[in-house]
């Protein structure tokens, strides 16, 4: 019996002990049991604190409950820490194939004193917003177990987008195309679940997090279609950017759920830098031949629908978040280089065998006396850059504009090749929105585009632009709006959309405790 299960053990210890940096929820962990307290303490991540609860008592009559037996360890109800407690819960076993986090059944949700309570009474819905919202929370888990946490059972008024990306909505800063589409419906009055394939890519928690009434934020194994499409009063769509078996499966679901699909064709998958442990061709295939419409990023990506599958994709290039990029006389941030004569910046992935770091080394030659400022996760940078390289690490896309501005020149430092060809860099339309000149290789997708001077070699894209007048900013919110591109997906969706709010963004960065530390 345990031979199996040792390796099976070992393999899941050390993908926990990897991916723990990408857990984002803090949870204190209260048990019944020695043996529950030792399995909780080796199957789930470091930011989870684990405890045996010896004794219970009811909730102070300070607190406000919602739902019924709210009984918890004294100490629960010492901390300023909003107290759940689960019938039952999804345990924490050993898996060799992902992360095992807690999946709670709520009974009751307790709130200490001066807190500001939640408008719904779905408890599911509350406990998962406390994980997704960076809310930390302490949960008293008791047996029996179920195989599944309760799922929340609030109405989801209107019509509804499931955004199904690689990775969660705060990764890359919060700047990826998914996460910028979540949020461009929401404003449109759109509900909105937002589901990611994968764990954060980042090398840093930035603590970023965002709440909105119409948000759900769901991981790919956890959502479940048929349960969604029971709660949404309107029509729903599923747009899906991840070709993986995993994905064609949640298309299949949608469809048999009565909804409608749309593929977004963002890159060139045949790359096997892009998504080698998980891009699946014949996912992409049934998803070119099946969704109820293909949009794509760039016009070769256009082409390539149209050799694969016979049919038409209509083109949805990357954007601008006209609420981030359209400020203006924005503070100089505190880790601002001194002063250059010439400021030449990218911000976006350092890394990918499609970044040209030679062509950044001869850039930075030919101009000693400017500074050429990288701002992105430093995962990839190289050794033995030139002195006037400066790297200032990963930023949250709201604090972005207040470095853009301030280039002299926006740079795209990409090769040349059929990967770039079909890309459609959202730092360019983030460049020309902030007034900023562009220069970058001759890629097809940026042919034609104002503001942008290309050449195959950047030395001479960079002299071409500094001599360039600077794009007007209005012009560009206008013409590369994210609100215009997302107008034309509801269009072809066929969904009614309306005045919404915008997100709210927050900043709870996890804290990661070490062994002893987890134990309360």
């Amino acid at each position: 019996m345990l031979r199996p299960l040792i390796p099976n053990a070992l393999m899941a210890w050390l993908r926990i002990a990897r991916q723990s940096r990408s857990m984002r929820s803090n949870v204190d962990v209260w048990v019944g049991t020695s043996i529950e307290k030792l399995r909780w303490l080796i199957f789930t991540p470091d930011t989870y604190r684990i405890g045996r609860a010896t004794q219970r008592q009811a909730a102070p009559s300070d607190w406000t409950t919602l739902g019924s037996d709210a009984t918890a360890p004294p100490a629960a109800w010492d901390s300023m820490m909003p107290v759940v407690v689960a019938q039952s819960t999804r345990p924490a076993m050993p898996s060799s194939r992902r992360i095992i986090e807690p999946a709670f059944s709520p009974t009751s949700v307790s709130f200490p004193p001066g807190t500001e309570l939640p408008e719904s009474n779905d408890l599911a819905e509350i406990v998962r917003r406390f994980g997704a919202e960076g809310v930390r929370y302490q949960a008293v888990v008791e047996l029996p177990y179920t195989e599944r946490g309760a799922l929340p059972s609030r109405p989801v008024n209107g019509d509804a987008v499931i955004v199904v990306s690689a990775v969660p909505l705060h990764d890359v800063g919060g700047g990826s195309r998914g996460a910028q589409l979540a949020q461009t419906f929401l404003k449109q009055g759109l509900a909105v679940a937002y589901i990611s394939a994968f764990v954060a890519q980042e090398s840093d928690d930035l603590g970023i997090r965002y709440k909105h009434d119409l948000l759900e934020q769901w991981t790919l194994s956890d959502f479940d279609v048929a349960q969604y499409a029971s709660r949404v009063a309107g029509q729903f769509v599923a747009l899906i950017s991840v070709p993986s078996s995993d994905a064609t499966d949640l298309a299949r679901a949608v469809h048999k759920a009565g909804g409608r699909v749309i593929y977004d064709l963002i890159d060139d998958w045949d790359d096997p830098g892009l998504g080698s442990d998980w891009f699946d061709p014949d996912a992409e295939q049934y998803l070119m031949d099946h969704a109820d419409n293909v949009i794509a990023s760039a016009t070769d990506l256009v082409q390539r629908v149209r050799k694969r599958a016979h049919r038409e994709a209509t083109l949805v290039p990357n954007g601008v978040n006209e609420d981030v990029f359209g400020q203006s006389d924005l503070t100089v941030p505190p880790d601002w280089p001194s002063a250059a004569s010439l400021i030449i910046g990218y911000h976006g992935s350092l890394y990918g065998s499609w970044l040209d770091w030679e062509a950044v080394t001869h850039v930075a030659h030919a101009y000693p006396h400017a500074l050429v400022v990288m701002i992105g996760d430093p995962k990839g940078v190289p050794s033995g850059l030139p002195r006037n390289v400066r790297l200032l690490g990963l930023k949250p896309q709201a604090e972005l504009p207040a470095y853009v501005q301030r280039f002299d020149i926006g740079l795209l430092p990409f090769l040349t090749n059929s990967t770039t060809h079909a890309v459609s860099p959202l730092k360019v339309y983030e460049y020309l929105a902030s007034g900023v000149p562009v220069a970058a290789p001759p890629l097809r997708a940026l042919s034609g585009l104002a503001g942008v001077h290309m050449a195959a070699d950047l030395v001479e894209a960079v002299r071409m632009a500094e001599q360039a007048a600077a794009p007007s900013p209005t012009g560009a919110l206008a013409a590369h709006g994210w609100t215009g591109r997302v107008d034309t997906i509801i269009r072809l969706a066929g969904l009614t959309s309306d005045q919404g709010q915008p997100v709210t963004t927050l900043t709870e960065v996890a804290e990661h405790f070490g062994r002893r530390d987890r134990l309360l």
